[in-house]
């Protein structure tokens, strides 16, 4: 499903900027286009099955990987 491709790959840019500390979880979500950072958050368990507290434990290569075996 392309929509489940499309918001892998925003959650995995939001795993990137999360190692940075100048981005707080709504800045994160404002600049990927999430409807609120508790949107962000609710995708991330959907998608990954963590809390957006551990977005910057996230592995990508791993994560498209396990998405696409899934699919």
């Amino acid at each position: 499903n392309l929509k489940r491709v499309i918001d892998l790959v925003r959650l995995l840019a939001a795993a990137e900027l999360a190692k940075n500390p100048g981005y707080d979880l709504p800045d994160i979500a404002r600049v990927l286009g999430f409807a609120s950072a508790s949107h962000l958050s609710a995708s991330c368990q959907r998608l990954v099955g963590v809390k957006s507290g551990s977005l910057t434990r996230l592995r990508p290569k791993a994560e498209l990987l396990r998405a696409l075996e899934a699919a």
